[in-house]
C-alpha cells in the first residue's frame, strides 16, 4: 500500500481544481468536521534546493496561503523541528496558531522525500485573542521524476478550532493550496 494512502486510509478522493498543473481533491475527515485535502503537481527543482525551502519555515509567510508569522521554535534532530504559525483568519474570525512537529525524510535510495508535519496544541500556551488549533496533520510524498523534476503529493487535515463553519472552510480550501503550491515553485526557483 502507498504511504500516502496509508497514512490516511479513507473514502477515495473527489476531485475539485485544477491550474497550472495544480490538481487539488478532497474528501470527508473522520478525525475533524473540515474535509481532507490532497494536493498533486510537478515541480522543477531538484530534492535539495526543495528540502531547503521547506526547512526553511521562518520564510513560510512569503509563500504558505494565509500565514501571518512563523518561527523556529526547537530542533531536535537533522530531520526534526518544531515550529510556531499565526495564520491570518477573515474578519470578523480570530486569527489561528499552531505549533507543528516537522519531519523531513530524505531517501536517496527509493529517490524520495517524506515530509510529515503534526500538530501539538499543548506545546505551549494560548496568546490572548489567538485560536489554537487542535488538530493538524499533513503529509508529503515527493518522488523524482527526473533530475529537474519532482513529483509531489501532499495530503493534509485540520480543524482550525473555534467557531468557524465548516462549510466555510471547506468551501474555500482548494485555494490555499493552488496559491501556496504556485508560490513554492517560485520559492525554488530563488533558491
Amino acid at each position: 500500500m502507498a504511504p500516502c494512502n496509508h497514512a490516511f486510509p479513507q473514502a477515495n478522493w473527489t476531485f475539485q481544481k485544477e491550474k497550472d498543473g495544480i490538481k487539488v481533491y478532497t474528501r470527508p475527515s473522520k478525525a475533524s468536521k473540515f474535509n481532507e485535502i490532497k494536493a498533486e503537481f510537478d515541480i522543477q527543482t531538484s530534492s535539495a534546493k526543495f528540502i531547503s525551502v521547506i526547512s526553511d519555515v521562518d520564510k513560510y509567510p512569503v509563500w504558505v496561503y494565509g500565514t501571518k508569522t512563523t518561527k523556529l521554535c526547537e530542533r531536535l534532530n537533522n530531520e526534526e523541528i518544531i515550529y510556531h504559525s499565526e495564520i491570518n483568519a477573515p474578519w470578523p474570525f480570530s486569527n489561528r496558531d499552531f505549533y507543528s512537529k516537522l519531519k523531513i525524510h530524505p531517501d536517496p535510495g527509493a529517490k524520495a522525500i517524506t515530509i510529515t508535519a503534526t500538530g501539538l496544541p499543548s506545546y505551549k500556551p494560548v496568546e490572548n485573542g489567538i485560536v489554537r488549533v487542535p488538530y493538524l496533520r499533513s503529509y508529503w510524498v515527493v518522488t523524482t521524476v527526473n533530475q529537474s523534476t519532482l513529483h509531489v503529493v501532499y495530503t493534509t487535515n485540520i480543524d482550525a478550532g473555534g467557531a468557524v463553519p465548516a462549510w466555510l472552510v471547506n468551501l474555500f480550501s482548494t485555494n490555499g493550496p493552488i496559491e501556496s503550491f504556485s508560490k513554492l515553485r517560485e520559492r525554488c526557483k530563488l533558491e
